[in-house]
């Protein structure tokens, strides 16, 4: 378990809920930070996600504001009680038709400003969460996804859609 999620478990109680004071945190802790909250919550970060994605955009399109209005649908059903529901991958899809591979991984896979990647792990050093879904995720900028367990901890949730699939590897 990385120092991330272990920080966040052991915050439990007093983790940030706001949208401001999560992305405030490099991108691990707000990883760490979603995944230990409750589904509403989680839900009500995204969705917030969502809109300030939008009010950034000044001149959207016809399909890039129906790929919006869609995930704000997607999301809110999301996360129950119960747990995680997969958002189906035809809504990515239509967010790269619509937007392009940054803009839609932007809008659908990172929460907040994307942070630098991490660095790679020295040898014997404490390994972080793995940051990304290697099959369906994959990297921008020319990197490489490499797949746990050589250099990352496999997480059950933190990548793709709203961050509900498993995390197997880290770009580089």
């Amino acid at each position: 378990m990385s120092k991330a999620r272990r920080w966040a478990l052991a915050n439990a109680d007093r983790l940030p809920t706001a949208y401001d004071d999560v992305i405030s945190y490099p991108m691990a802790y707000r990883k760490a930070i979603v995944a230990a909250l409750p589904p509403h919550t989680r839900s009500a970060l995204w969705a917030e996600h969502i809109r300030r994605f939008q009010a950034a955009q000044p001149m959207l399109t016809g399909p890039q504001k129906e790929v919006i209005g869609e995930a704000l649908r997607v999301v809110s059903r999301s996360f129950t009680a119960d747990g995680n529901q997969a958002a189906p991958d035809a809504l990515y899809e239509a967010a790269v038709a619509a937007f392009g591979v940054d803009k839609a991984q932007e809008l659908l896979k990172t929460l907040g400003p994307k942070s630098d990647a991490v660095a790679p792990a020295a040898s014997g050093a404490e390994l972080e969460d793995c940051e990304n879904a290697c099959k369906t995720d994959g990297c921008g900028g020319g990197e490489v996804c490499y797949a746990e367990p050589w250099n990352c901890n496999r997480t059950s949730v933190g990548c793709g859609i709203f961050w509900l699939s498993p995390c197997d590897g880290t770009c580089r």
